[in-house]
């Protein structure tokens, strides 16, 4: 649309820019031999906005709720027979309107073994900054609480019995990423 300008040779602009679909919704289903069956679906907005609070159902009905300010969230189930696994996680990669990356993940997991069942539940931070445009420094921190019940003491290996229980454990790890894939989703080169 041309707005006249207020100067001599010069003209206002005004860009109108209808956003497009940033969210992706993925389902499926699987068997194998190691996890049985089992399900997965997962919702990813890769334009996130959690101050973005609906007004009214009929925003979050019609996606117009929670968007418009970059930030990525995923939420995903994968129910199954012997294995579930529920994860979400949260990035801003423009912390404080600089190329600073922080992310937030959270999941529990548990699987029902043939001599013992594991559960996992932990919690993860990551702070990174973009070196050049393929790579990426990130440093991560995560907690996690392991659970090791019900064990078949006659069969289940030696380690595993000396870990019965629930243990704590916490780690501090570096990433270096150099990434030059043309699409995070569907990639054709990179």
């Amino acid at each position: 649309e041309y707005v006249p300008g207020s100067e001599e040779n010069l003209s206002n602009v005004n860009i109108r820019v209808k956003e497009g679909k940033t969210g992706v919704f993925r389902i499926g289903a699987g068997f194998s031999s190691n996890n049985s069956l089992i399900g997965s679906v997962a919702i990813t907005q890769r334009n996130f906005d959690y101050k973005d609070v609906p007004k009214s159902w009929h925003d979050f009905l019609v996606g117009s709720a929670f968007v418009g300010d970059g930030q990525n969230l995923t939420v995903q189930a994968q129910p199954g027979t012997v294995l579930n696994r529920y994860v979400i996680s949260w990035t801003e990669p423009y912390l404080f309107d600089r190329p600073i990356l922080f992310g937030m993940t959270g999941s529990h997991f548990n699987r029902d073994r043939s001599v013992y069942d594991e559960s996992r539940t932990s919690g993860s931070l990551r702070l990174g900054k973009r070196l050049i445009p393929d790579l990426r420094l990130e440093g991560i921190y995560r907690y996690e609480i392991v659970d090791l019940s019900d064990i078949n003491l006659l069969t289940a290996p030696l380690a595993v019995i000396d870990a019965q229980g629930e243990t704590n454990v916490s780690s501090v790890t570096g990433q270096l990423t150099y990434d030059k894939r043309d699409d995070f989703f569907f990639p054709s080169q990179g």
